[in-house]
């Protein structure tokens, strides 16, 4: 291996280390095989990038996908994410504890909705980010929090309420319930919808 190839391994290793390049852009910078869905998933960073041109042809050459922008290919979830951003509301968990809840859109996910739950002095005490894919009929559950302080006091169950409400709304399973244990122990226990989600006026 050449020095200047050597250079450029350590510095893409780098990079993955410290997070600023996702597992399929390391793939494709490392000449390894990558599926349909990972070479989509980089030129969706940044679709307009000249240098994503070769990702687009591979795309097309191995898979025989032309590729289409975020903004077209998910219209109906960008609708569907639009009717809940910026959604407010104030709740008071089983425990007896007023929170205030932020339903907002991922930046650069356009699949994606966040909630963000703080106590009332402002302060973030939990919240949960999840993707709807409305073709599969799927809601995906990312990564999920709540303070440690804060936990086995009904703020996450308030999460899962509202999740659930636009899971219901919009006839979306929930396939995937998040990345810890806890959570996945969580919604594998939750068979219907807590006494906190019928006491909220959305």
């Amino acid at each position: 291996m050449s020095i200047k190839k050597n250079r450029l391994l350590m510095e893409s290793q780098v990079k993955r280390l410290r997070g600023q390049l996702n597992e399929a852009q390391y793939k494709l910078e490392m000449s390894e095989n990558v599926s349909s869905e990972e070479l989509i998933d980089v030129i969706d960073l940044d679709p307009s990038n000249k240098r994503y041109d070769r990702y687009k042809k591979m795309l097309k050459d191995l898979y025989g996908i032309d590729y289409v922008e975020p903004k077209i290919r998910y219209k109906k979830e960008t609708k569907l994410i639009k009717k809940y951003d910026n959604t407010k509301f104030s709740a008071k968990t089983k425990k007896g504890i007023n929170i205030n809840v932020i339903v907002e859109k991922v930046p650069n996910l356009d699949r994606s909705l966040r909630i963000t739950i703080y106590d009332e002095s402002g302060d973030s005490i939990g919240g949960a980010g999840f993707g709807i894919d409305i073709t599969n009929k799927k809601i995906r559950i990312g990564g999920a929090f709540v303070k440690p302080n804060m936990r086995r006091k009904g703020v996450y169950s308030i999460i899962a309420d509202y999740i659930q409400k636009i899971a219901k709304e919009n006839k979306l399973k929930i396939v995937d319930s998040g990345r810890s244990d806890d959570a996945r122990a969580f919604w594998k226990n939750r068979s219907e919808m807590s006494l906190e989600y019928k006491a909220i006026k959305w």
